[in-house]
């Protein structure tokens, strides 16, 4: 093996482990971040019959597509995403540089506090919202 083999090995390994940190299979169990390609913002609006002034939760909320379009779309209340994923996380976290009603957390959604939400947003597996709807029932 050349240096040059013995750097480029070395480099994959440390690339390996830190990714392997930062998307944490501990997280994928519970709930996975399938992107939501097509989510209509105004369809939501429309369903729920927003005024625009709500305060929204949405839990796991990938990377903030329905808080952008709804932010788009001229709502104006408050807009909290709440994600553990570091990447999903981090997509996310732009957005609250174009949009000073959205704000982003890193924390799971199994922790974070919904008191004070209108509406809580959930686009999660069902044995995910299965052992979570209790606790937001509660």
């Amino acid at each position: 093996m050349t240096q040059f083999d013995l750097i480029s090995l070395l480099a994959v390994v440390v690339i390996a482990g830190a990714l392997s940190l930062m998307f944490s299979p501990r997280h994928w169990t519970q709930a996975p971040w399938v992107p939501a390609l097509r989510l209509r913002a105004q369809e939501f609006s429309n369903v729920l019959h927003l005024q625009g002034t709500e305060t929204i939760a949405d839990l796991g909320c990938g990377d903030g597509i329905l808080l952008r379009r709804l932010a788009e779309n001229g709502h104006t209340g408050s807009l909290y995403g709440v994600e553990i994923a570091w990447l999903p996380y981090q997509l996310a976290k732009r957005l609250e540089r174009r949009f000073r009603n959205i704000h982003i957390v890193r924390q799971d959604l199994f922790t974070y506090d919904v008191t004070g939400s209108d509406i809580v947003f959930l686009h999660l597996l069902p044995e995910t919202l299965t052992s979570l709807v209790p606790r937001l029932l509660a």
